[in-house]
């Protein structure tokens, strides 16, 4: 897709030229730009190699690719957070691998959903176990990474990128980038190539 088709197609799934301005933070565009400055001549083809940012690169594959697909990605993402979570907690892992069985078809979605449900409760229960000073912000950002697989995938990218952000005490943006570079790989090993081009 060249960039007239690319930006076209951007708008239309979009709906509107205002809603424009929430993409900025999907591809990494500027805050004071309008939604598309980002994208300056580029092609779907450099979009994909060059996109910093995970949620960016699953919410243009959300439109190309079918939802199991996208749950199977998300998976692979969300796995990257389970080092945060306590070892006694298996919720979170099973949320992840319950939703990679429906995705390739050996399970249901009301499981899905429940394994979801369960992995969210281990994150409110560790909130609630600790003192506010102490609990573990990164485990409790794999727990919900893992409860948003299904039903919000964007939004596991965004919490996988918080439990790495959350981990170090210093250096918190260059481990949240790291993380985010590494989903960005994971999201590009499933589709190597622009997922419009299938």
């Amino acid at each position: 897709m060249n960039n007239i088709e690319l930006r076209q197609h951007i708008e239309g799934r979009v709906g509107c030229p205002e809603a424009l301005d929430g993409l900025k933070y999907l591809f990494g565009w500027k805050p004071d730009g309008d939604g598309t400055d980002w994208l300056g001549g580029r092609d779907s083809a450099r979009m994909w190699a060059e996109c910093l940012r995970p949620e960016g690169l699953l919410w243009y594959a959300s439109a190309h690719v079918s939802r199991q697909e996208l749950v199977l990605a998300v998976c692979d993402c969300a796995e990257m957070a389970l080092r945060y979570v306590p070892e006694n907690e298996n919720r979170p892992r099973l949320a992840i691998e319950t939703a990679r069985k429906w995705a390739v078809g050996k399970g249901n979605a009301k499981k899905v959903k429940k394994a979801a449900r369960n992995a969210a409760e281990a994150g409110v229960a560790l909130c609630e176990t600790e003192t506010d000073e102490c609990w573990d912000e990164s485990a409790v950002s794999a727990c919900y990474a893992a409860s948003h697989m299904y039903t919000y995938p964007a939004a596991t990218l965004s919490c996988v990128g918080h439990a790495a952000y959350a981990s170090v005490a210093v250096g918190q943006i260059t481990a949240a980038r790291a993380a985010n570079a590494k989903m960005c790989r994971l999201i590009r090993l499933r589709w190597p190539t622009c997922p419009e081009a299938k």
